[in-house]
């Protein structure tokens, strides 16, 4: 049967606007994509040293989540009595769980969630986050590794789903302009946890070999973004002249950054599913990422990726020589994971397990 939706958000770009009131805002408040009426609320930022405080001071989890934002400057729009059946929130690590619960149980509609849990990550372990999850009629995991973590958490088993993640379509529909270059790409958001810097230091021992590859460094800038480019600074001339730094870039301009590049690599240990990987899938590219549980549940090692020991940018460095030397491997590693991101990621495969899986919990 058809679902209507409505979508509750901020006006935001990042997470970084709801601490940052100097980053741009978007500018339409309502708007419509295919049948779902998007609502952007306004957000206050001023108030994030004092909440940071309040955390310190009482130790209170709460605290954490206001300091993180978004707190909306016109939440009692979230208090309007609607005609729901269910609330969808996510994802941590910040106040939108809070904020969907709070709608859910204002409407007395039940809640499902999409946490997309770091695991390695401490400050996903907060309290107020971990009980409401544990109450949610329906937990969306993006792998078997979190469903898993869920249950060791006391989640009921009948309320946890594996979805997957999502590789938008336009990423399969654009025609290939860009010829493959010698060059590694990293796309996403340049927030601390994605180690760029340790990225930088396995391209150290890639330059050493070949001095010509190139560093493609695509994503939105965050707070962390300084000090990533300091570190870019104190490179040789020559090394800097080797990479390409840009921003946050359209969805045309992100498939060609992908077919330009020989591989994609994503140093982060820290990561609930990896989308990026499935992109560079989407557009026959193969992948490299850490050795952490998520990632050996996603990229199946030696056939569509490699992974490297998470703390060893030496072992990086020499599984990107390794891919950079052996062209006929790398298209056939990234053939295999194509043929993995259709059967399993598109959007229609992952809706129909969210849909099926609500409904049924609606029936019971």
């Amino acid at each position: 049967r058809k679902n209507k939706v409505v979508a509750i958000t901020s006006d935001c770009f990042s997470s970084d606007g709801f601490v940052n009131r100097r980053l741009p805002r978007i500018k339409k408040k309502r708007t419509k994509w295919q049948k779902v009426v998007i609502f952007r609320l306004p957000v206050v930022t001023r108030l994030r040293k004092f909440f940071r405080l309040l955390e310190l001071l009482t130790r209170w989890d709460f605290f954490a989540l206001l300091a993180k934002g978004p707190v909306f400057k016109n939440f009692v729009f979230l208090f309007k009595k609607r005609d729901i059946d269910w609330v969808i929130g996510g994802p941590f690590l910040n106040l939108s769980v809070f904020w969907a619960w709070l709608v859910a149980k204002r409407n007395q509609a039940k809640l499902a969630l999409i946490p997309c849990f770091h695991q390695e990550d401490k400050e996903y372990f907060n309290s107020v986050l971990l009980k409401i999850t544990k109450n949610a009629q329906a937990v969306f995991c993006l792998t078997e590794t979190e469903k898993r973590f869920w249950k060791k958490q006391g989640v009921k088993e009948k309320n946890l789903q594996v979805i997957g993640g999502i590789v938008p379509p336009e990423v399969f529909s654009f025609s290939r302009r860009k010829r493959t270059q010698k060059a590694v790409l990293f796309l996403g958001v340049k927030a601390a946890h994605k180690r760029l810097e340790f990225l930088l230091r396995a391209m150290k021992i890639v330059w050493k070999e070949d001095p010509e590859v190139k560093l493609f460094l695509v994503g939105p800038e965050t707070l962390s973004s300084r000090r990533i480019k300091a570190k870019i600074l104190s490179l040789p001339q020559r090394l800097q002249k080797q990479i390409l730094w840009k921003g946050k870039v359209s969805e045309r301009e992100k498939v060609d950054f992908l077919d330009r590049a020989a591989m994609l690599v994503n140093p982060s240990c820290q990561e609930s599913f990896g989308i990026v990987f499935t992109e560079a899938w989407a557009r026959k590219k193969p992948v490299i990422g850490a050795k952490i549980p998520v990632l050996e549940e996603l990229i199946d090692d030696g056939k569509e990726g490699l992974l490297f020991s998470p703390n060893d940018f030496r072992d990086l460095g020499e599984k990107i020589l390794f891919l950079l030397m052996n062209p006929s491997l790398r298209e056939k590693m990234g053939k295999r994971g194509y043929i993995k991101v259709r059967k399993k990621y598109q959007p229609e495969i992952v809706a129909k397990k969210v849909f099926s899986f609500l409904e049924k919990k609606q029936c019971l």
